[in-house]
């Protein structure tokens, strides 16, 4: 009975804590509206990010995130955060994308500070059309291209022979690592992209500074969750990014 009612009481605790944490999460009350008179893509998502962008030589770290389905423009949301982690030293700001087609088609152009240095929990913003997304006929091909490596962690890469990536429709991922060639399979989702382990592959060894740049590339890939394609430049690009929204590689289509 003692025992019983010692891990009746720890349930009661565990739950009340829970409850608490729960009731300790504030939100964000986000608006989001672009100014173009053109419709909503049926598949329209936003995408919602709360970033510390307090530190200029480090990337924006992401404190709380939320993804819907679009109903309307504008759209307003609530975005959960847990207070806790927010510093009133530190300056935060909300980012917004669009996405459709694997694309994004808007997103926001600015800064939009919240929660510190006099900005408040909510905001309103206004998103600008993708300059890196043309019409539907014009959106590249994830699958079925030679992808050539141009930049691995934001830095160029500018060697010969290239890295490349080719991903097929059936999922299987051929890649040139620089010096050792690798196979697998990919997770192609609408926008998602992920290369889990293992991959096979030969086993060469790379002389410096070719050990280095596959060392490279396999660690990008490790770490893509999601991609963006454009044509702006005039030649298919593919950015590789993290759960962070961090450019961990970019790829141009190789000529045919």
């Amino acid at each position: 009975m003692a025992v019983g009612r010692l891990v009746w009481i720890g349930l009661l605790a565990l739950l009340a804590s829970v409850g608490m944490s729960r009731a300790e999460m504030q939100t964000l009350t986000v608006k989001a509206a672009y100014l173009e008179r053109i419709a909503l893509p049926p598949d329209a998502q936003l995408e919602i990010e709360l970033l510390d962008t307090s530190r200029m030589d480090v990337s924006a770290i992401r404190i709380a995130s939320q993804r819907v389905v679009m109903t309307g423009m504008p759209m307003t949301l609530a975005l959960p955060y847990d207070p806790a982690v927010i510093d009133p030293r530190l300056t935060y700001t909300v980012a917004a994308r669009i996405h459709s087609e694997g694309r994004v088609v808007f997103r926001t152009t600015q800064a939009y500070r919240v929660l510190t240095g006099g900005a408040g929990q909510s905001v309103e913003l206004i998103l600008q059309r993708s300059v890196a997304s043309p019409g539907p006929a014009a959106m590249p091909r994830l699958t079925g291209l030679s992808w050539q490596l141009v930049a691995l962690a934001g830095a160029p890469v500018a060697t010969e022979p290239a890295p490349t990536l080719e991903l097929r429709a059936d999922g299987t991922v051929l890649v040139f690592a620089g010096c050792n060639r690798f196979s697998g399979r990919a997770e192609i989702g609408t926008d998602t992209l992920r290369f889990p382990p293992p991959m096979a592959g030969t086993k060469m060894a790379c002389p410096p500074p070719r050990d280095a740049l596959e060392q490279g590339v396999i660690r990008a890939l490790e770490a893509t969750t999601r991609f963006e394609m454009s044509s702006d430049r005039g030649s298919p690009t593919l950015r590789l990014l993290d759960d962070q929204g961090t450019d961990v590689a970019r790829f141009e289509a190789a000529p045919r």
